[in-house]
């Protein structure tokens, strides 16, 4: 299956409208609108947070068959933006001040993928 027929399984099954979609990721109804009907692609990081919205991996939401059944939730709501700036904000600093960089272990083991 397609970006397009993968994403507009997904949005339906979520019970998300269009305009739902495009106000959870910051773009135009317009645009998720274009994306459904293969008019346009979205650019990277757009599918990136579809993907987290709908609680699949990039590479389902991509080129994966992805089985949804109508009528249960495929994920919990993501968190509301202040909820999410505040558990940044508790986190405390990624980068160590003292060196100007980020802090041991805060990167990971360093693989790009």
């Amino acid at each position: 299956m397609s970006f397009q027929e993968n994403f507009l399984r997904l949005r339906a099954a979520s019970g998300y409208t269009q305009e739902d979609v495009a106000h959870r990721i910051g773009v135009s109804r317009q645009s998720v609108a274009k994306w459904e009907a293969g008019k346009s692609t979205p650019d990277l990081e757009k599918p990136i947070a579809l993907a987290e919205l709908f609680d699949v991996s990039l590479d389902e939401l991509v080129r994966g068959r992805i089985e949804v059944s109508q009528g249960e939730p495929l994920a919990e709501p993501p968190a509301a933006e202040e909820d999410l700036q505040a558990e940044a904000e508790d986190s405390g600093p990624m980068v160590d001040p003292a060196r100007g960089h980020a802090r041991a272990g805060d990167i990971g083991d360093g693989a790009f993928v």
